[in-house]
């Protein structure tokens, strides 16, 4: 081979091969710091769980601390018919394993007089919805539900999700705090 088509050759493998891959992933990066990929992702987000629970949802901020984990901050959950704050949760860790899908509730609040409701929305939707359910681990430390003239507080909280032969299987299983 020529010197010259030699070095063209060698050129053409550094930029293929060098070059493209690093200015693609720097492009992938800048993107999602970037203001259009954080509301990309607030939007996919924001519609996942209004599709999953039936609720309308704003979310204040998300991360990605590591592959297939996920981190919602300040989750907010409005009622579709009455425009009314349902519940707010500070933290959703999602994260995938090998048994399903595993989220995790930081100072999840049920607002004054929307647990009701709440339990109506998530009953019609995950359970009777007819659609297959993957298998979903759901755990709180505390869920707070306030209501007069005091909040009452769920400690150990943690509920599974599951497809069963009948249809969608959920067990809930919580302590009431400060009660043995």
């Amino acid at each position: 081979m020529r010197e010259r088509t030699r070095l063209i050759v060698c050129r053409i493998a550094f930029l293929s091969l060098c070059v493209a891959p690093t200015a693609l992933t720097s492009g992938w990066i800048v993107y999602r710091v970037s203001p259009l990929g954080v509301a990309t992702e607030r939007t996919y987000w924001t519609r996942i769980v209004a599709e999953h629970l039936g609720l309308q949802a704003t979310v204040a901020g998300i991360e990605q601390p590591r592959r297939g984990v996920v981190l919602l901050k300040r989750l907010a959950l409005t009622d579709p018919d009455s425009q009314r704050l349902v519940a707010q949760v500070r933290l959703v860790e999602v994260a995938r394993a090998d048994q399903g899908t595993v989220v995790r509730l930081s100072q999840p609040e049920v607002e004054e007089g929307q647990f009701l409701r709440l339990w109506e929305i998530l009953h019609d939707r995950l359970l009777r919805g007819g659609a297959a359910l993957a298998q979903v681990q759901l755990s709180a430390g505390e869920v707070t539900v306030r209501a007069r003239p005091q909040a009452a507080t769920f400690t150990d909280v943690r509920c599974s999700l599951g497809p069963h032969a009948s249809g969608t299987k959920a067990v809930i299983e919580f302590r009431v705090a400060g009660i043995d």
